[in-house]
């Protein structure tokens, strides 16, 4: 005999019995044993009852508590004799106050009548309990009193475990004659439930477990939508459970006979007396595969349905019978994430004492490029994968990874086979990093940050001084869904110094020039280097002109423009492990503009002022080839004109200060964009021989964006003057946040 039969055998499974040492602790009375002596009645019934209110506890003497209408308990318990609640039809009784014993007491408490029992503290009373008549509800860990306790229960009644619940306890389930065991004035009958020699054992909602022993042969009916777990020792229970409603999970040991109705799911990594399956059989742990075992027969009925994980380095769940096993319904298989081929096998099924028949009617898997092959043995079913005939875009989720799978498919076997040997999820993940260059996403960043120049030009127009300004500034934008599928959300970091001469040409007109550098880390949210993720760090030059013009009444025109070189150094991680793709990436970019505004002179008040600007931008992007693995792409250049306008309110303050005034500012503003705020770039893979190109949308521009501008600058000697200011804007999927630094000092 093989040793792991005799280790089941010896641990009680099968049995027809208990043992004598059982027997003696869990009888088939231990819990009611001999009916409770008569009790001297008082001379007079006490009004008091334990629903009325009161700071003292209520001592139960072992009167039965009669409840005829819905009953809360909050003041404590005192058992000093096993005491019975009957409770009417339609009716609860919650005991939400704790429930201890009397010194030297022990007993517990009787649920009987047709009403529902709700046991809701943390209580500590000795003593066994039992469900007799009706239902009764566990909401605490320690409903039941002290871990040594056990609960009783009769067929027809219902036991219900609440969500995340573990109850330690020992429960016997077996038919109990109540007009033998108890007082008769004790309990009445009541009207017997549809199936009256079962016991429901309801879950409702998430997950309740049951860690102690379990005893007795009445049937079990599993009810309610959530999961039971049984994590204990069940061994000498010999009874049927029917999962009729949710889940079963067996992670210890359970001696009877599970069937498994349809829509219901056994699962778990423990051992029952027998199993069959008509509903869903999902072997294993919620988070990782295992083995659930029976020790007699395992049958999966026609209609049934098998559900497998499998890893890519051998482990996968398993169902093995120490008896006999037979097989049918559907069979399907979960691939965890790694690299598939057709050389792993995984033993799915073991039957010890040999499949006696059938086959699974159907097997599929959600490896969308690998169809599961079974073998089937004199006593195992193995599982292998084989390559099918289906496209590599069969995954791809949208128009840029099903072109960039038909590339691969059509020219680089070695992106074709890194696609293939993963599940579908991830096999669209891969698409849509090789798809997607980030080029479009980089370039509108470049349009958006082109504005922190001509604003610090702009801001010195007509000044009449050398001036410096600085900012640093941290933009987000949002991930989003376009009609290529998920675009990643990005961050930058943008840090740049411009210095200008503003000098007074002839009445009312300035003239300015003005160089500066601007320096950009730009990343995708999340993880860069993750599938996907590109950073590139830009370095641009620019040099501009500008003009100023006084109309008069604090009117002012402003026109300027500014030619800048771009330099970037780029990173693109396609896969997980693999170093990135490099590039080098060189653009120019023109811009011009012209700003009206009302420049008030200071004063010791508060003055408002309107703003309005016209920005136009040329970016002129030369394409790049990137360096590294197969996955890299030849990116062609793009040519992007945009039109941006802004328009403020504006208010400031001026107060003296030594050496002149110190002027409060702030300025709440609308930005603008004019023409389509799209971006996408096109592009094929380096070493695709047919040079098959396809496009890719890049992070939209933002069509519209609240500003808020906040500085105040004040004069540090006789002609110089320094300032600190905020920039923000707010834009629907991205914001920015900016420090301003300038320093002026007049000709």
């Amino acid at each position: 005999m093989k040793i792991r039969h005799m280790i089941v055998i010896g641990l009680g499974l099968g049995l027809p019995g208990l043992s004598s040492a059982q027997l003696m602790k869990h009888g088939p009375n231990h819990i009611l044993g001999a009916p409770p002596p008569a009790r001297a009645l008082a001379a007079a019934i006490a009004p008091e009852a334990p629903w009325d209110p009161s700071p003292a506890p209520f001592l139960l003497n072992g009167e039965p508590i009669a409840v005829d209408r819905d009953r809360v308990v909050t003041r404590a318990l005192i058992i000093d004799f096993p005491t019975p609640f009957g409770v009417g039809a339609g009716h609860t009784v919650r005991i939400d106050g704790v429930v201890d014993s009397a010194p030297a007491a022990a007993g517990g408490l009787y649920k009987l009548g047709a009403g529902h029992m709700v046991l809701a503290g943390r209580n500590t009373y000795r003593g066994n309990s039992a469900l007799l008549q009706g239902s009764l509800a566990l909401l605490d860990d320690h409903a039941l009193g002290a871990p040594s306790n056990a609960l009783d229960v009769n067929v027809g009644t219902r036991l219900e475990f609440a969500e995340g619940v573990s109850i330690g306890q020992t429960l016997t389930f077996r038919p109990v004659d109540l007009a033998a065991e108890l007082p008769a004035h004790w309990w009445t009958p009541v009207p017997p439930p549809a199936e009256p020699l079962a016991v429901q054992w309801a879950v409702e909602r998430g997950e309740a477990t049951h860690v102690g022993d379990l005893f007795g042969h009445a049937s079990l009916v599993k009810q309610g939508a959530g999961t039971l777990r049984l994590a204990g020792w069940g061994a000498a229970y010999t009874g049927d459970m029917r999962v009729r409603e949710g889940g079963l999970r067996i992670d210890g040991v359970f001696g009877g006979r599970v069937l498994i109705e349809p829509g219901a799911v056994l699962s778990g990594t423990g051992l029952a007396g027998s199993i069959e399956a008509h509903g869903i059989l999902a072997p294993g742990a919620a988070q990782r595969t295992g083995t659930l075992m029976a020790a007699h027969e395992l049958r999966l009925m026609p209609g049934s349905a098998t559900r497998i994980r499998i890893g890519a380095n051998g482990e996968a769940d398993r169902l093995w019978s120490l008896g006999t096993a037979s097989v049918d319904g559907a069979l399907h298989v979960q691939a965890r994430a790694g690299a598939w081929d057709e050389e792993s096998r995984w033993t799915i099924v073991q039957a010890d004492g040999g499949l006696a028949a059938g086959r699974f009617a159907s097997a599929s898997s959600d490896l969308a490029y690998f169809d599961p092959v079974l073998e089937y043995g004199s006593d195992r079913i193995v599982l292998t994968l084989r390559r099918n005939a289906a496209r590599l875009e069969t995954c791809a989720e949208n128009g840029a990874a099903h072109a960039a799978a038909r590339a691969i498919e059509g020219g680089i076997p070695a992106l074709a086979e890194r696609i293939v040997r993963q599940d579908c999820e991830r096999a669209a993940d891969l698409l849509a990093a090789f798809a997607h260059s980030g080029a479009a996403s980089w370039r509108g960043a470049m349009l958006e940050d082109s504005r922190h120049v001509r604003e610090a030009a702009l801001d010195h127009a007509g000044s009449g001084r050398a001036w410096i300004r600085q900012w640093m500034v941290a933009a987000e934008r949002d991930p989003r869904t376009g009609a290529d599928g998920a675009i990643r959300g990005d961050a930058r970091d943008v840090a740049g110094v411009l210095a200008g001469l503003d000098r007074t040409v002839s009445r009312g007109w300035h003239l300015g020039v003005f160089a500066g550098v601007q320096h950009v880390d730009y990343g995708s949210l999340g993880h860069a280097r993750a599938p996907g993720g590109l950073a590139v760090r830009d370095a641009s030059l620019h040099l501009g002109l500008g003009a100023a013009h006084r109309l008069g009444d604090g009117h002012r025109l402003s026109l300027g423009a500014a030619h800048a070189w771009h330099r970037g150094a780029g990173r693109r991680w396609t896969i997980d492990g693999d170093g990135p793709l490099r590039s080098t990436q060189h653009a120019r970019s023109l811009q011009a503009w012209a700003e009206w505004r009302i420049d008030e002179a200071p004063a010791g008040r508060w003055t408002f002022a309107p703003l309005a600007r016209l920005a136009w931008v040329r970016l002129d992007s030369r394409g790049y080839v990137e360096t590294g693995g197969p996955a890299a792409l030849r990116v062609q250049g793009a040519v992007d004109q945009r039109l941006f306008a802004h328009a403020a309110l504006r208010a400031h303050r001026a107060w003296p200060v030594p050496h002149g005034l110190a002027v409060l500012r702030a300025a709440l503003g609308w930005d603008a964009l004019t023409g389509s705020p799209d971006l996408r770039s096109t592009q094929s893979f380096r070493d695709d021989p047919a040079a098959r190109t396809f496009e890719a949308n890049g992070q939209p521009l933002a069509r519209h964006a609240v500003r808020l501008d906040l500085s105040v600058d004040a004069p540090l000697a006789p002609g110089v003057r320094a300032g600190i200011g905020y920039t923000g804007q707010y834009r629907a999927g991205g914001r920015q946040h900016g420090v301003l630094l300038s320093v002026g000092m007049a000709l």
